[in-house]
């Protein structure tokens, strides 16, 4: 049975398709969302909720973050989710690791970042779960917020199904294209403009195209905390040195590379793992931290 025709049909409920929706959308186009799912999974519930200014270099991508900011600020306040601009701290306990923040900030002239060094008594003063031995002080960004991404998804969805009639067909998977028209197992639909947006599984549509892209599958390893008590709280988001080096921010510090050296020394597996530690706390009172990094064609 053919469905509608739309102006854009995207494939994949997650928070790519929901972001290509909502451009779409305020363009006045007539749109549709395609999820294989009841409802998103994967990547964009599975994660931290952190927006994340501080871990952008300058130019184009600091400016798409801090605009990725805003509109989500702005959908916050519409659609009625739980939003926190708590900052972020990048904790400083060995001399490299202030090295690279004091570089970082003499460096960056660029206003879009918000940043200032706060002193070990002002670090231990932003909040909770700060260890106080032989801290430095740290790197304060008052830039980066937090989300929920369970609660802000479904919210999102919600709010475009109710403000710009986008439709949305949950438990439907795609699994065939043809010339403007999306296939599945019992029905078809038309669209002038097919947006592919389905994540990892990029293999079962176009898989020839796929495999020509730079694309690889990456899996994070992190863990969810039970709520704290109600009057613990983590304040800003928390990062330890090995952080310094895995955001794009910092890679032009010529005074990353001794530090680079000084953590390979301590565990190689620092780096052939991605790891680096972050913590932050969402509405619920839960901490989550994290994370390592795995590429390739066979993670499990």
């Amino acid at each position: 049975m053919e469905g509608e025709h739309y102006d854009i049909a995207i494939i994949g409920g997650g928070i790519v398709g929901l972001a290509t929706a909502l451009a779409a959308a305020k363009r006045g186009k007539k749109v549709a969302v395609f999820e294989k799912n009841s409802k998103a999974q994967g990547a964009s519930i599975r994660n931290f909720g952190m927006i994340w200014p501080i871990g952008q270099d300058t130019g184009q991508n600091l400016e798409t973050a801090i605009l990725s900011r805003a509109i989500w600020m702005e959908l916050a306040a519409k659609a009625k989710f739980w939003l926190r601009p708590n900052g972020s701290l990048h904790l400083a306990y060995h001399p490299l690791e202030k090295q690279v923040i004091d570089e970082f900030i003499s460096q960056s002239d660029d206003a879009l970042y918000n940043i200032e060094w706060l002193s070990k008594d002002k670090t231990l003063e932003t909040g909770n779960g700060i260890n106080p031995s032989n801290l430095l002080g740290a790197l304060h960004s008052k830039t980066e917020c937090l989300v929920n991404p369970r609660q802000a998804i479904q919210s999102v969805a919600a709010y475009l199904e109710e403000v710009y009639d986008v439709d949305f067909h949950y438990n439907t998977f795609i699994n065939e294209l043809d010339e403007g028209k999306l296939i599945s197992e019992y029905d078809s639909w038309k669209a002038d403009h097919i947006f592919i947006c389905s994540g990892a599984e990029f293999e079962y549509l176009y898989p020839s195209e796929y495999a020509d892209l730079p694309l690889k599958r990456c899996k994070l390893q992190m863990m969810k905390t039970a709520p704290q008590p109600a009057n613990w709280k983590l304040g800003p988001s928390l990062c330890g040195g090995l952080t310094l080096r895995h955001y794009n921010a910092f890679q032009n510090c010529s005074s990353l590379e001794a530090l680079d050296k000084h953590f390979d020394s301590i565990d190689s597996r620092f780096k052939a793992y991605g790891i680096h530690v972050m913590v932050c706390q969402n509405n619920n009172g839960e901490l989550i931290i994290g994370d390592s990094h795995e590429y390739g064609e066979d993670i499990h």
